[in-house]
């Protein structure tokens, strides 16, 4: 099936993707196809979730709470302490155990 899936960025939040996108500081806009690789990715994380990894993940206490984001994830280990920050851009966390990651409201780990 193809889509045509339609998403309104204004030029501001295209930069800050861009940033993110491509680990710079500059205001290189993220394109159509880049924009489209994060999409696909997105999509492929969806459907490499298993029932055993949401049962698993489902157990854990802060697996348990509802991320709006997982900046607020990395200010929860920055506060806590429980897993140290290796590195943010905005798509992954990556700890030093773990790299998260938050699709459909639903946060997955993977150990490193």
């Amino acid at each position: 099936m193809k889509t045509n899936i339609s998403i309104d960025l204004t030029d501001d939040e295209r930069i800050i993707i861009g940033q993110r996108f491509y680990k710079t500081k500059g205001k290189k806009k993220i394109t159509r196809a880049d924009l489209n690789v994060i999409v696909k990715d997105y999509v492929n994380n969806i459907l490499k979730q298993t029932y055993i990894q949401i049962l698993q993940k489902d157990e854990d206490g802060f697996m348990l709470e509802d991320w709006s984001s997982l900046s607020s994830l990395k200010n929860y280990f920055e506060k806590t302490q429980e897993e140290f920050v290796k590195d943010f851009d905005g798509f992954s966390l990556t700890t030093d155990k773990h790299i998260y990651t938050l699709t459909l409201g639903r946060l997955s780990r993977r150990s490193i």
